[in-house]
């Protein structure tokens, strides 16, 4: 179970955000489909993507592995050794 908790969670946003990119066309991509549309006081329009929300969750998802990075454990190693990978694998990409 430890083992598990020690998967970084930009792993999973690194392989959704492969499949969302593999699975559209050149001409129709489905990092631009429109998720929501809000219309804000000043009566423009907030428009969010799948892009949008790949970023917003990559935001919480580096604000719950700062957390993490502070425990003090055996497991912090491997934490560390696993997103160290996930970095070059996303940076690969």
């Amino acid at each position: 179970m430890r083992l598990i908790l020690s998967v970084p969670l930009f792993l999973y946003i690194v392989l959704a955000a492969n499949l969302i990119m593999w699975s559209g066309t050149d001409e129709s991509s489905l990092l631009n489909v429109i998720l929501m549309e809000l219309t804000l006081p000043s009566t423009r329009t907030l428009i969010l993507t799948v892009s949008d929300l790949l970023i917003l969750t990559s935001f919480l998802a580096l604000y719950i592995e700062t957390f993490k990075a502070t425990r003090t454990s055996n497991h912090v190693i491997i934490d560390h050794a696993l997103s160290l990978c996930v970095f070059i694998i996303s940076f690969g990409n």
